[in-house]
């Protein structure tokens, strides 16, 4: 990231900067879950492997952020993830590879409204499609408000 030149470190907070007569709701309020070990499933349904229930946050414009590596311990077949925000699918991902338990990163961010103030429920789910054992790690899940 990249910061202002003559901006002195005490402005610095965090990974965020803050600068003098900085205004507005951007990034505030932020929240967020991880699970780093890894989980497996021969099950061909969805499983759950974070949740992360927010405090109650004001109405505003909000993204949720997610990243999780998958892989499968078999050759040439699937780990499914699928990402939730109240209930709504925000990211759906198959992850095929060419070879057994090669790890593949994936992310993505959704937007959405909050029309009133409340809590959210952010969710990542992963299941095998076509055999093998599908295997998830590194789950991140954040929610920050962009306005």
């Amino acid at each position: 990231m990249a910061f202002p030149v003559g901006y002195p470190d005490e402005f610095l907070i965090g990974a965020r900067p803050v600068y003098p007569g900085m205004a507005g709701p951007f990034g505030n309020p932020e929240e967020s879950a991880s699970s780093d070990g890894v989980s497996d499933t021969t099950a061909g349904t969805y499983q759950n492997k974070l949740t992360k229930i927010t405090n109650v946050l004001p109405a505003g414009r909000y993204r949720v952020g997610w990243y999780a590596e998958g892989s499968n311990t078999a050759d040439k077949k699937r780990c499914d993830m699928r990402v939730r925000a109240n209930g709504i699918i925000c990211g759906l991902v198959n992850v095929t590879q060419e070879k057994a338990n090669e790890w593949q990163p994936n992310g993505g961010v959704y937007q959405f409204n909050l029309a009133i103030d409340a809590a959210v429920t952010m969710d990542i789910y992963w299941k095998q499609f076509d055999g093998g054992t599908a295997r998830i790690r590194n789950v991140r899940l954040e929610i920050w408000r962009v306005n």
